[in-house]
């Protein structure tokens, strides 16, 4: 029945909208968010005015794949609003007239898992080669940055009488960490999600209004950072560091 079959399309948590052969949108299932905008501002849009340029003409040629072949079609893109990559794969199939039927699923968590999996791979290969932990560390920080599209990251690395020596990549995070004092001992500058995470052994999550953000909370301030998590780095049950990382996004923990 009718009724079932929206129910059923209600379900589906992917955007789902009919699209002409020349690519207009006109129908719309909202999801919420995608594409990087309101599902409301997609009505009545072409695709050519919503993907980045050099995708219009794969979007176009599913489109017109679907209708000649009449199977199912696939392609991937992304978008950059605000910044922040986002990843997609749309199926295209034909509905029948002059349209077609498109389900847009985001992908972005699959392919930073994809991505984090070379890493991994990328890393134990350094490690078989010997490379220098500094270069590993650097590396890491580097990856991890560019698969999460994050501002600031380090590896802070436990040394004696509590200090805490730092590592990261990126011109601003690199500007970020220069001079600044982090220890993993229960003095104040020891009290923040790097020296805690190491001190303690746990996760420990940062609000830039945190009273134990004071000693670096102007600096934060100044890189637009509004939080940061730090992970402790254990092998073999012995904490050697923390992997701090810190964002502009303040529900980027709960994404």
């Amino acid at each position: 029945s009718e009724a079932k079959n929206k129910a059923i399309i209600a379900s589906v948590p992917d955007m789902i909208f009919s699209v002409t052969r020349t690519g207009v949108i006109h129908d719309i299932k909202p999801s919420g968010v995608c594409l990087g905008q309101p599902d409301a501002r997609l009505a009545g849009e072409n695709l050519s005015g919503i993907l980045p340029a050099h995708l219009v003409k794969p979007a176009l040629d599913a489109i017109d794949q679907a209708f000649i072949s009449g199977e199912l079609q696939r392609f991937e893109f992304y978008v950059q609003p605000d910044g922040k990559t986002s990843y997609y794969e749309a199926r295209v199939t034909r509905a029948g007239g002059e349209d077609t039927l498109m389900i847009v699923r985001d992908i972005t968590d699959r392919r930073r898992s994809e991505a984090c999996d070379l890493m991994l791979l990328d890393i134990a290969v350094k490690v078989l080669e010997e490379t220098p932990l500094e270069d590993i560390l650097t590396f890491t920080c580097q990856q991890i940055m560019a698969i999460f599209d994050l501002k600031l990251i380090w590896v802070g690395r436990k040394e004696t009488a509590g200090s805490v020596r730092l590592f990261t990549a990126g011109d601003e995070a690199t500007d970020f960490v220069r001079g600044l004092s982090v220890r993993w001992d229960e003095t104040p500058r020891g009290m923040g999600p790097t020296g805690t995470a190491i001190r303690t052994g746990k996760v420990q999550m940062m609000q830039l209004d945190d009273p134990h953000a004071e000693p670096w909370r102007d600096k934060l301030a100044e890189y637009a950072t509004a939080a940061g998590m730090s992970f402790p780095l254990k092998v073999g049950g012995m904490i050697l560091g923390a992997l701090t990382v810190c964002t502009d996004d303040t529900a980027f923990w709960t994404k």
